[in-house]
Formats: C-alpha cells, structure tokens, sequence
C-alpha cells in the first residue's frame, strides 16, 4: 500500500487513505523517494521491513518489552511527527530525525490501529503536525475540538524582560557589596602584615621604623654596602621594613652593586601589600630623578603606596585648650635627621613600645591615606616620591584633620587620611589590630588616636 503526498501549504494526507480503516492489516506501508520539494527522504517499508534506508539515522533506542517510538519528519514549512507504541520485542518504527521525549505542540491527527503477524502484535500510530514557528495562536483548536497550548504574546514577553532587568538590578548591588566586603577584607591583612613587620623590626633592634629624613630629597642609605638602619637611615619606615614582609633581597639591593642602583630599586619596585584593593592596582609612574643626595640625572619608576603612617604633626591642640607637643612627632613613626643637615631640626629620635604611653590599643601606627582620584597614575604632589621616600606626605599624614573619603578634582590634593572604603577607613594600632573607623568619627577623638602621650581617654565608635 502506498501514498502520494503532495503539500502546497497545509498537511492533508493519510487521513483519507486510513480512515476507516482503522483494525485492517496493510500488507505494507511505504513513502516517496522524492517529495515535491526536492527533498529525498524515506523509501523503507515500515512493516515487514525493520531496516532503515542508508540516508536517514536510525535513533530511539527503547524498551524490548515495550517503548515508544518517534519519527520526525521535514518538509517545507512543517514537520511531521510520528508516535507509535509497540508492544512487540522490537521497534519496528526505527526513521527519525528527532526523538521527542515528552509533549507535542501542534494539531493533532485521528489515530490509527492495525495489526499484523509481522508487528507482533497491536500498534498505535499518530501524526503530528508540528509548526515551524514554535508558538501558536491564541484561541486555537485542534480536529477534535481540543484547545491547543498558546504561546507567548509580546506583551508578556516585554513583561517578562522587565521582571528580569528588575532582578538583575536588585542583584547588581548586593554582588558590589561582596566584592566590596571582600576588598576591604583584604586591605586589612595588608595593614596586619605591615603591623607584624613593625614588631619585628622592634623585635630585631629594640625600637620602631622611623619617618626617615630629613626629607624625600635623600635617596635610601647604604654604609659598606649594606643598608643602614635608623637613626642612620634617610629612607622612611616603607624601606626600612623590607626584611620583614618577605623583601629582604630587595632591601639588601636585589643584586646591584652600587649603592646608587640599589636605592633606585628599591624605589621603583611595587609592593603588593603597600596598595588597597579598593582603590588601585599596584602603580609604578616614571619620572625623571628629583632626588638631591645624589641626583640619578635619569628616568626611572616610583611605586607607590596607600598607607601612611601618624604622624607629621609635631604638636596637637585639643578641646580643652591644651596644647601638647613632641619633638619629631605627635606618632609613633617619628622625624629623623641622620647628618645634622643644616636648614633641618636636629634630632636622631628612636622610640620604642615604651613610648608609647597612651597605649598601643589607643595610638595608630598606621592608616590608608585620602586620595584624588582624578591624578591616579600621575605624579601628584602627595603621591610622587613613593613608598621608600624619608618624612613626607606620601609616607606620613596629619591627624588633626578628620578623615574623609577619597575625592576628584584637577589639581587639589589633601594631606589627611581618608580611603575609598564607602564608610570609613581600616586603622592598623600599635598592638598590631585593626579597626574600621568610620568617617563621622569625632574630631577630638581623631586627634587623640594619632597622639602617643596625650594622656587623654579615648572612645571610638
């Protein structure tokens, strides 16, 4: 028994062929070679004749007691679909392209039975027409009367984008914070580390890195090659603690042979736990030498930092109108002139924990230092020299002023600690914690944190 389809623009065959003839036993069932379009795809019988036509896949591997079958035919502008449930030992429907696992969208057919010695035993064929676009009208019916599966309407779909960009909105910010959380998380294990060098440094020789000086004019000190430690050293306190944040061989000149090349590596060498993830990446700039004892007379990099230590103040006025002053510095990281420069204070101050008689749980060490944003990655005035360089504003910071958040402008810069932390800042104390102040932080309470024997109490938020 065989059938001649031909499709303009709508499926109708099989219907007519079949009806009626619902419990007969064809002896065979087959299709066309060629179909109107062209396209050559079956020409297997598909009773008595299990074995598949070389150019069409044979798939639906199925249960032997009993499974379903599914074959998936295209033509044009449709695709056909046939079901069949076999109760036999073997698949007899073995032509798809596509096995479906579960659920038809499009009309559905009558359905058909017949039996035959060679299906062993009763089977059920259905046809289904499956649209090329995969959503369906609204309202519409299938033969029998039964309300096909609707798809979306646009407006369904604009609503189900908004729902979506709503979420991802609400998302996006709560993802910021972890992110933030995170950073902010990290910046203080760089302050702990840098915390844990100063007491080993104190633990090594009996008293603190110092600021260095008398200014950054002076390039790091090196006596017989070795590096000179305070009150000898012009470096500040970034240079001094090398050895104990695993950067000895950079302390020691990385190699150079000349005293000159060990202090310009030094200084264009980034240290990852000198930066706060919050607000830049490690950042060398290259200028040209500034630098007065000696003058290099070249280019090369300066790494930067984003920690500063307390404090440049040498005295501090307080509420109660006293004024209390100490000589190279209110902090614990304290001025140092090592040649007696002229034009400069004279002083070779060390100090130790012993000195700091306020309290190491009540003094800063050090603190992440406010920023213009806008001269990232330029040689601003406060961020130039780097982390090496001897008592300057890009090593030490006021602690009279109350700290503030990071800002942009042109071309101002500002000398108080601060951060890009939304909030506040992380403080490193000399009992090598630290704590998250936050911006509205009193003044006078600002003033007394950075103060190492103003025998004032203190009460941070």
């Amino acid at each position: 028994m065989s059938f001649l389809r031909k499709q303009e623009s709508s499926v109708s065959f099989l219907d007519s062929c079949l009806r009626g003839n619902d419990r007969g036993s064809p002896p065979c069932m087959s299709f066309p070679r060629k179909w109107e379009s062209g396209f050559s795809f079956l020409d297997s019988r598909l009773c008595g004749n299990d074995t598949p036509h070389p150019a069409v896949p044979k798939v639906l591997p199925a249960s032997p007691a009993r499974g379903e079958a599914s074959c998936f035919i295209r033509l044009k502008s449709s695709f056909f679909v046939f079901q069949g449930t076999c109760f036999s030992e073997r698949i007899l429907v073995s032509y798809a392209g596509f096995f479906l696992k579960s659920g038809f969208w499009g009309r559905f057919f009558d359905t058909y039975h017949w039996g035959g010695g060679t299906m062993c035993g009763p089977f059920c064929f259905r046809m289904v027409r499956w649209p090329a676009v995969g959503l369906v009208g609204r309202g519409r019916k299938d033969a029998r009367g039964r309300r096909i599966g609707r798809g979306f309407t646009l407006v369904e779909l604009l609503v189900v984008i908004t729902i979506i960009g709503i979420l991802i909105s609400l998302l996006l910010p709560a993802v910021q914070s972890a992110r933030e959380a995170a950073r902010r998380t990290q910046c203080t294990n760089h302050l702990k580390q840098l915390g844990l060098a100063f007491h080993n440094h104190h633990a090594a020789y009996g008293f603190l890195p110092t600021a260095g000086g008398p200014d950054w004019s002076w390039h790091m000190t090196y006596i017989n090659g070795q590096p000179a430690v305070a009150p000898k050293q012009h470096g500040g306190w970034g240079f001094q603690i090398l050895p104990y944040i695993e950067q000895e061989a950079l302390w020691l000149g990385a190699g150079k042979t000349d005293d000159l090349e060990k202090s310009i590596q030094a200084i264009s060498t980034p240290i990852s736990i000198m930066f706060c993830p919050s607000r830049r990446r490690p950042e060398v700039v290259v200028a040209n030498c500034w630098y007065k004892y000696p003058n290099a007379g070249r280019s090369y990099g300066h790494a930067k930092n984003d920690y500063a230590a307390g404090s440049l103040n040498w005295s501090i006025t307080f509420a109660d109108g006293r004024t209390v002053s100490v000589t190279g510095g209110v902090g614990p990281v304290v001025y140092n002139n090592p040649d007696d420069t002229e034009g400069y204070t004279k002083y070779k101050g060390v100090i130790g924990w012993t000195e700091i008689r306020d309290g190491t749980s009540n003094t800063l060490l050090l603190s992440e230092k406010r920023m213009n944003l806008a001269k990232m990655g330029t040689m601003q005035a406060n961020d130039n020299e780097g982390y090496t360089c001897g008592w300057n504003h890009d090593t030490l910071r006021y602690t009279d002023r109350v700290p503030q958040p990071d800002f942009y402008h042109e071309s101002n810069y500002d000398d108080s600690f601060g951060s890009s932390h939304p909030g506040g800042l992380n403080v490193l104390l000399c009992d090598g914690s630290v704590r998250f102040v936050s911006y509205s932080v009193d003044l006078e309470q600002w003033k007394r944190l950075g103060h190492r024997q103003d025998a004032l109490p203190l009460q941070l938020p």
